[in-house]
């Protein structure tokens, strides 16, 4: 029988957030910056941006689901963090050795533990240093949840409008036309509107339990996605005329990430709301369970036989074909891989 108390819609972003995460490790991602079409290369920083809400959601999620609860430093300390670092130890090794599988001469534990910590290897799981680095403010920031307004959310977002988005693509310009770049003192920060594990929880908490849903209507959503599809046609815009103008970076693709994650939170939410979708739970409860065992194995899976064996029947010349052949090749393998270690007692807590 359907869990009818289960949010079940968390478990549809949870397993799209997965899958987004997968294709930007891909050449679907990069595949803008490798294409001499205008065209073809906004065509394909849709997807790189589209990709990009991966990280967010996870962590609006982690918001939504967490804020509400009161967590002791103890909790954090003798479990949350333990079973995290626990699995980045142990897949952080296994990623080690897949990297190195062709010549293990170099392979010692004085190597490894250097990379871990220095960030060589972190790479593959950076979003585990940031969860751990949420998991410490945790209590702190549960405490400051219970009290977050619409005024709150709303500087949130204007603050990171104009930090993260209109001062870089001004600035952009300026020197483009000759004029020197727009800086301020880095005495003014505000972590809590620059900083993922900050920003995105808090937005996460608002959409789930300040902002009522039943306020929203179809036309509310039509604007939304108007806005999102103006926010990727200007983030475009401006990767494009810095690409043909001084070469393609990443600089550009996450301007407006956040208003995309929103959205499509927002979207996902008033779907599976308005139309009482409900034939699918149990399945997308059952893939949401091994999301996380599919995102620790994919690097290693990748090391093992993407280049000598994926890549030889779907080529990178077809970038977002070959990342999304990808993407579902590693949730079946890894996902069913995860489904088996789940029943070893052990390893199911890990996972």
């Amino acid at each position: 029988m359907v869990n009818t108390n289960r949010k079940v819609y968390m478990d549809c972003l949870r397993i799209i957030a997965c899958f987004l995460v997968i294709f930007c490790h891909g050449p679907g991602y990069f595949a803008y910056q490798n294409n001499p079409s205008p065209a073809l290369t906004y065509f394909y920083l849709f997807f790189t941006m589209s990709g990009r809400i991966c990280v967010p959601i996870f962590f609006m999620l982690t918001g939504a689901l967490m804020f509400p609860r009161t967590t002791t430093y103890r909790e954090i300390l003798s479990k949350r963090i333990p079973r995290i670092l626990s699995a980045l130890l142990i897949f952080s090794l296994l990623y080690y050795l897949a990297r190195n599988k062709n010549d293990f001469s170099s392979v010692s534990v004085y190597d490894f533990v250097k990379k871990v910590i220095i960030d060589d290897l972190a790479g593959a799981y950076w979003y585990l240093y940031a969860y751990m680095a949420l998991l410490l403010f945790l209590p702190f920031m549960q405490r400051i949840a219970h009290h977050f307004t619409t005024a709150d959310f709303l500087l949130l977002l204007f603050l990171r409008f104009i930090i993260l988005g209109v001062i870089p693509i001004a600035n952009h310009f300026l020197t483009q036309l000759g004029f020197p770049a727009f800086w301020y003192t880095p005495n003014f920060s505000v972590p809590f509107a620059t900083e993922q594990f900050l920003f995105y929880p808090f937005i996460g908490y608002y959409l789930e339990h300040v902002f009522d849903f039943r306020r929203l209507s179809g036309k509310h959503v039509g604007y939304m996605t108007l806005v999102s599809c103006l926010c990727i046609a200007v983030a475009s815009i401006v990767t494009y005329h810095q690409g043909i103008t001084s070469g393609f970076t990443q600089d550009y693709v996450m301007t407006f990430d956040y208003i995309l994650a929103i959205h499509f939170y927002v979207l996902v939410k008033y779907c599976f709301t308005k139309f009482q979708i409900s034939d699918c739970h149990n399945i997308l409860s059952l893939i949401s369970s091994l999301t996380f065992g599919i995102y620790l194995m994919e690097p290693i899976l990748k090391c093992l036989c993407k280049e000598e064996f994926f890549n030889i029947l779907i080529p990178e010349s077809y970038p977002v074909t070959n990342s999304v052949l990808w993407c579902l090749f590693t949730f079946a393998l890894c996902g069913l891989i995860t489904h088996f270690m789940k029943k070893i007692p052990v390893v199911k807590n890990l996972l």
